[in-house]
């Protein structure tokens, strides 16, 4: 299991791109966007109907592998506000037994800020000197944050794979997305610029195993 250090926290990472703070029994995840392939539907494209329950069964699953009492969901866990309107029985039913399972803790995000108005939410919450937050703020502030989908485009064992992956700056770790329809976004991306200005490390996770880049190994390497 890869550990990384990280504000004066020892984290596990699950090669789905989850983190596990063993010392607290939570495990962090972000950007579930529970109902995306229902939204399409809406404006004529039919995607299959079964990304959230896909994703809800996967989540269960992974976490059966860890001590968790609590999960720390970073935002965007719903597609849209009316996402849970539009579950179908079997998914809702498995989003209640996981609420029954564990303390599901709630960051508001910008798919998901009008979801709330009967699940208790936060915008940030503080645990340990580390703010929990969907977007990460340009600052020195100590985040776990999802929203950008971070991936990476690398050769490993002389094969090119992309795949998501957690940033890890000296202030900031940026999750990947764990829901089915997410996609990503490149590190390359200009959006991670104002992020990645010093040294950091990628994290790949492939699902079956995690590889940990330097900002330095990836000068030449990453597309």
């Amino acid at each position: 299991m890869k550990k990384l250090e990280f504000c004066k926290n020892t984290f596990e990472i699950d090669p789905h791109g989850i983190l596990i703070w063993s010392k607290f029994n939570i495990a962090i995840v972000s950007d579930l966007h529970l109902e995306k392939g229902s939204s399409y539907a809406k404006y004529g494209q039919y995607l299959p109907p079964h990304d959230s329950l896909e994703t809800l069964i996967n989540l269960e699953k992974i976490l059966l592998n860890y001590k968790i009492k609590k999960i720390i969901l970073l935002g965007d866990t719903f597609h849209d506000k009316n996402a849970l309107n539009r579950m179908n029985t079997q998914t809702l039913k498995k989003f209640k037994l996981l609420t029954n399972l564990y303390e599901l803790i709630f960051i508001e995000g910008n798919h998901d800020k009008n979801v709330f108005y009967n699940i208790p939410s936060h915008k940030t919450i503080l645990l340990n000197g580390i703010e929990f937050i969907h977007e990460a703020t340009i600052d020195n502030r100590f985040q776990i944050s999802g929203h950008y989908h971070p991936t990476l485009s690398i050769k490993i064992n002389g094969k090119r794979v992309t795949e998501k992956c957690i940033l890890q700056t000296e202030s900031k770790l940026i999750l990947p997305s764990f829901g089915k329809f997410t996609g990503g976004l490149t590190i390359n991306n200009k959006i991670f610029k104002p992020y990645l200005k010093s040294d950091f490390n990628a994290y790949i996770c492939s699902n079956k195993n995690v590889y940990k880049f330097s900002s330095s190994d990836l000068k030449t390497n990453v597309k």
